[in-house]
Order: structure tokens, then sequence, then C-alpha cells
């Protein structure tokens, strides 16, 4: 009878110990395969000064990758540039970039005013009119502002003093890429 008790905790200590290397070697994994060379490839972008991320072991949910941006030179550049980097280390896992910034209540409001514009805009495609329009409020307001469309968004790059907010509104009813939190 003793040695069937035995029997047991030695095949329970192997299951946990099994388990537990599994788990390990699925961090260790996550960190030398995933974590480094996205923290390099990222960090290697002009403008990036922070990533981190969340959901990296839920299967099914996308990776949520958190880019704080400073001092960038083209906004529209700088997240293809993201885009690209995350697809080459994730391949095909379901990722999202969130943007962080350094925003102040003078940019959101600056923000929040001009969304009728740009979303008239990607109705009606006219954009020159837009950039017009937005560039007059910001000069009015002291405001840097640089404006890029592509295929997919609009991409809404402000500043004053040292507060910075970077915005990318999509021109389709799909998904950014970029959220700003």
């Amino acid at each position: 009878m003793k040695w069937r008790q035995y029997d047991w905790l030695a095949g329970g200590l192997a299951v946990c110990f099994t388990v537990a290397l599994l788990f390990g070697g699925q961090l260790l994994w996550q960190k030398l395969a995933v974590a480094q060379p996205l923290d390099k490839a990222f960090l290697n972008i002009s403008g990036v000064t922070k990533t981190t991320w969340d959901n990296q072991g839920k299967s099914g949910e996308p990776v949520k990758i958190y880019v704080t941006l400073q001092n960038v030179a083209n906004l529209a550049k700088t997240h293809d540039e993201l885009n690209n980097q995350a697809k080459k280390v994730l391949g095909k896992k379901p990722f999202k970039i969130v943007l962080q910034d350094n925003r102040s209540a003078e940019l959101e409001q600056f923000n929040y005013e001009v969304q009728y514009m740009v979303q008239e805009a990607i109705v009606t495609g006219r954009f020159s009119v837009m950039e017009e329009n937005l560039a007059a409020k910001a000069r009015a307001r002291n405001i840097d502002l640089q404006i890029y469309v592509d295929g997919e968004s609009v991409y809404l790059q402000t500043a004053k003093d040292t507060a910075q907010m970077y915005v990318i509104i999509p021109r389709t009813g799909g998904k950014s890429g970029g959220e700003i939190n």
C-alpha cells in the first residue's frame, strides 16, 4: 500500500514539474523570441521612447503594444514602421498598437474642435480644404500642426510648448492599428 502512495506522489510531482517547466519555457520563449526583438525593433524607430505590451499569452486576443512617442518627425511614417516591425516579430499573431503621448488639455480641446472637419474630409475627400481650415485654427492658437493622409488613415500631429499629441483617424470603418490613450 505504501508503494502505491509513493507512486501517486511521484506521479503528481512529475506532473507539477512538467507543467512548471512548460510554463517557464513559454515565458522564456516569450521574452527571448518576442519581447527582446520587439523592444529592439521599436526602440530603433525615431521618436519611440518606450514600449510595453499586454495579452501576450492569451490566445485569440491581440497583443496590445503600448508605444510612447516623443518628437516624431512624421507620424504616418512612424506608424507604418511600427506596424511593419510588429508584423516581422509577431508574424500572424494579431496585435494592436496603442500610441501614448504627453498631451495637454489645450491640444485635446483643439483635437475635439477639428474632428468635424476631419470627418467631413474623410467622407467628401476634400482633404485640401480640411488642411487649410485646420492650419488656420492651429495658427490662431500657436499650435504646431502636421497633417498626413494615406489610403487608410488621417494622421494629426500637434505640439505646443512641451506637449505633443498624436492622433490617427481611420478613413474607413476598419481599425487603424493605432489608438491613443
